[in-house]
């Protein structure tokens, strides 16, 4: 009696270990068939962005040009008559307030003695920044399984890499439109992969550096809003309020901020004045 209980046991314990071993089995196949697509998906980034890369050191010229003159020299003009101050990062270049653009490519040619072909590989840096973004994007909203993910994911890859855009890779000055673009392109996911509250104070850096970087960079705070929103739905306890609050009020404080002193661009007092003049 003892031993038919004994092995009614064992083949109670056989019949719950079999499923198991099966699912544990289709777990491990499952990860075998997914690991050539992952190792497609790394070479259909990966390649172009070399590629590119390759192109970016062959043909990178170390000489400053155009807005470099009279949006970077002028940093290091004040810097040895020593009134360079943080006011002058933060001055208007045109239409646009490139704060963060300006200091990276300040301390970039301190560091290197304005050796441009750092700020170009800054620029190929921040490309392939875009490119892992997008990368995210797409694990996060598609389906891996599908060939069609994989197509789409090469076509974003090679419209981003392409060497169209040869003028924005090799000058140096364009580190004040991909350091942006790479903050837009990281909103989506960061929105969406981190917990509260650190998904508001990532949206928050990014939108803060992409405002202070091009003039349409304060558009972030918009589309942040709506990820967040999605991401979190509505507030439903007073810390998720505080929050909202606290989001809100730095990103019309930024743009206000933006904004403070804004003058159309080539506008001077003295030209103003000259209209006056009876001659005219």
């Amino acid at each position: 009696m003892r031993k038919s209980f004994l092995l009614l046991g064992r083949q109670h314990d056989e019949a719950e270990v079999a499923p198991r071993q099966q699912k544990e089995i289709a777990t491990q196949w499952s990860h075998l068939r997914v690991a050539p697509r992952k190792i497609l998906e790394f070479f259909v980034i990966v390649v172009p962005a070399l590629w590119l890369g390759s192109l970016i050191f062959r043909y990178g010229v170390d000489s400053p040009w155009g807005d470099q003159w009279d949006g970077t020299f002028p940093l290091f003009a004040k810097m040895q008559a020593g009134t360079l101050g943080l006011s002058d990062f933060f001055a208007f270049h045109n239409e646009h307030r490139i704060f963060f653009p300006s200091l990276l490519s300040f301390f970039l040619a301190r560091l290197t003695h304005w050796n441009i072909r750092a700020e170009l590989l800054v620029i190929w840096l921040l490309a392939c920044v875009c490119a892992f973004n997008v990368w995210r994007i797409a694990t996060l909203t598609g389906n891996r399984n599908t060939s069609a993910h994989v197509v789409l994911l090469l076509i974003a890859s090679m419209l981003l890499f392409t060497p169209l855009q040869w003028e924005n890779l090799l000058w140096g000055f364009q580190v004040g439109f991909f350091l942006p673009l790479a903050c837009m392109t990281a909103l989506p996911w960061v929105a969406f992969s981190s917990r509260q509250p650190s998904n508001f104070v990532y949206t928050l850096l990014l939108c803060l550096v992409s405002t202070f970087s091009i003039a349409s960079g304060f558009a972030a705070w918009l589309l942040a809003g709506g990820l967040l929103l999605i991401a979190n739905g509505k507030a439903k306890s007073r810390l998720q309020v505080l929050y909202w609050v606290l989001w809100i009020f730095t990103a019309f404080a930024s743009i206000a901020l933006y904004f403070h002193g804004f003058r159309e661009p080539g506008w001077h007092p003295s030209e103003s004045e000259a209209f006056r003049h009876p001659l005219f």
